[in-house]
């Protein structure tokens, strides 16, 4: 589900846990404020019927920082997490123009004409949230190329030799 970006994996898991419990955690475990799950992944009849799923930067960080911190789940399942996020297959939007070998936990997305890419990255052993979400892009399947530049100088502007 999470290294090859698998709607169908990620709607069987929703199908087993339920919207209810999924929403209840986000908003009472993880204290998310915009973070909502309305309708199953490529969905397009419900999406046509004004069902969406939300997230933005801010609540992506959270989610991301208490992993890190191992505030959620227990510390066993937080390193399984981060390793999982870790062989992310997807790597061309922030990574698209970095070519180090670099430690980057993150998960990526695509929708027609949005796309993000978030996670923490390992810059000379220190440790960064990096989020890139882009909408209402002119191409159906995003800017992909935008979100790698912006990756790139964020790397750059960070990285010692």
């Amino acid at each position: 589900m999470i290294i090859k970006s698998d709607n169908t994996a990620t709607n069987v898991l929703i199908k087993k846990v339920g919207f209810d419990y999924i929403n209840q955690y986000i908003k009472n475990e993880l204290n998310l404020e915009e973070t909502e799950l309305n309708r199953f992944m490529l969905d397009n009849v419900a999406r046509k019927n004004g069902k969406e799923n939300y997230m933005n930067q801010k609540d992506m960080l959270k989610t991301f920082e208490a992993l890190y911190n191992k505030r959620i789940l227990n510390n066993s399942l937080c390193n399984l997490a981060i390793n999982i996020l870790k062989k992310q297959r997807s790597q061309d939007q922030i990574m698209r123009y970095i070519y180090d070998d670099v430690e980057f936990a993150h998960k990526t997305g695509v929708l027609d004409y949005i796309n993000h890419d978030v996670g923490i990255i390992n810059i000379n052993n220190q440790i960064y949230y990096i989020g890139v979400s882009v909408y209402n892009c002119k191409e159906i399947k995003g800017d992909k190329q935008i979100v790698g530049k912006i990756g790139k100088i964020f790397y750059d502007n960070l990285k010692t030799e």
